[in-house]
């Protein structure tokens, strides 16, 4: 027979019995152990007694420790169970807490009217318009990016795409989600506009290093797909040249929205002037601003260079030196439009027109623009070859539909070009196009 081990009682205090000690006790108000209570909660613990002659504070401590290893099993359940809600929301969470890297308003010259209208072809499309997509061209270092920030900062919602050659966008958006099916993005893309009240926004950048043209057409593919078809968010797509936005057709669905470079007269707004003394460390006079704007135009991009290269201190540390530093780059691209006759002409038919185009744009004041009725070549052709040769003192214009130089300065550069053999020499009348 196994002997029971003798547990000693709780001392009574002059306060009573521990209040333990009082519901271990029975109902009855006796002191003995609590067995009758072992046997109101379970026969298991009763018969556990009877065979192995278990104590009664035996019987509870066992019976503690089973009630604490089920509260632990539910807590690791629950918490088991929220990881997996946390994890199946996690795509749409990222969509709707995914913003663009904001512009600070103190670097960035404002231009309202052209917000304005971007704004309104991102969120007011009309009915038929909706789910076309947003090709956001124009010139190299005119502010495209910028500009599209300026106008989406603060909403959510935006997710950023920043394609690289080998990279399709919809590898990238699977990556960025953390998902592996197509199923899984379009579920998260569904969440995210129920949870925001309005289509997510997918910001496609194309760097110039882009050229893969597989890449450039899975842009197009998805762009038509996704926005188009299956109309799970607003597709912007921000072109850093002409030739990639001309890769990008989305079988027609899609609306171009062209950012020219600032005007002289945006230059001289205060906002600018202000931006520019933060660039340049102090005040940048009249003077300067005209030398600048007859060197590189309106393209706020290199006007940056120049101003933060010629600050004080720099390594240029003049204002002098960063101008004459930019005028050597600018006459390396003129040399190098040069080499697009020599190389094969303009793709697909390799007609030889470089030379005869820059001097048919020099023919006229910078302020006009040849028109492209006149050139026999298609600016499609133009732009992806100016792109494939990292050559772009020519640019064109689709508002007014000419052919334009960059620059004061390159303009009166392109009269420099030699004429290649296979070049056209006598170039048809024409005249000049409507202003820029």
């Amino acid at each position: 027979m196994i002997r029971k081990l003798f547990v000693p009682q709780p001392k009574a205090s002059r306060f009573g019995r521990p209040p333990l000690y009082r519901r271990m006790c029975s109902a009855d108000g006796g002191s003995a152990p609590t067995t009758r209570f072992l046997s109101a909660t379970g026969k298991t613990f009763g018969g556990l007694q009877q065979v192995l002659g278990i104590t009664s504070f035996t019987g509870i401590v066992y019976f503690v420790w089973q009630w604490q290893e089920q509260q632990r099993q539910n807590e690791e359940h629950q918490e088991e169970q929220q990881r997996q809600k946390e994890e199946r929301e996690r795509p749409a969470r990222t969509i709707i807490d995914s913003k663009v890297r904001s512009t600070s308003t103190d670097v960035y010259i404002p231009r309202s009217e052209l917000s304005d209208k971007l704004k309104v072809a991102v969120f007011s499309l009309k009915e038929d318009l909706q789910d076309y997509f947003i090709s956001i061209t124009g010139n190299r270092e005119a502010g495209k990016s910028q500009l599209i920030r300026y106008v989406l900062d603060g909403y959510d919602g935006v997710l950023e795409v920043s394609l690289e050659n080998d990279t399709p966008p919809r590898m990238a958006i699977r990556t960025i989600l953390g998902v592996t099916d197509e199923n899984a993005v379009a579920r998260a893309f569904v969440e995210a506009e129920s949870k925001l009240g309005r289509k997510p926004i997918i910001l496609i950048d194309i760097h110039e290093r882009v050229t893969n043209p597989n890449v450039l057409d899975a842009v197009s593919n998805f762009a038509k797909d996704f926005g188009y078809e299956k109309k799970l968010a607003k597709v912007l797509v921000v072109c850093s040249t002409a030739g990639t936005a001309a890769g990008i057709t989305g079988d027609g669905r899609r609306i171009d929205f062209f950012v020219p470079q600032l005007t002289r007269k945006e230059l001289d707004s205060a906002d600018a002037r202000r931006v520019f003394e933060i660039w340049h460390g102090k005040r940048v006079n009249d003077e300067d601003v005209q030398r600048i704007f007859d060197l590189v135009g309106g393209r706020i991009g290199n006007i940056k260079e120049i101003l933060v290269l010629g600050r004080d201190g720099t390594m240029m540390g003049s204002l002098d030196k960063a101008i004459a530093w930019m005028k050597g780059k600018l006459l390396r691209d003129v040399r190098q439009y040069e080499t697009i006759d020599r190389c094969g002409g303009f793709s697909p038919k390799g007609e030889c027109l470089a030379s005869w185009l820059a001097h048919e744009v020099a023919r006229f004041p910078f302020d006009k623009c040849l028109p492209f009725k006149r050139v026999p070549l298609s600016p499609e052709d133009f732009a992806k070859t100016a792109r494939d040769a990292h050559a772009h003192p020519i640019y064109f214009h689709p508002h007014i539909k000419g052919y334009c130089a960059r620059s004061p300065f390159v303009h009166n550069q392109l009269r420099s070009v030699v004429f290649q053999p296979k070049s056209l020499r006598s170039p048809a009348t024409a005249e000049p196009a409507s202003s820029p």
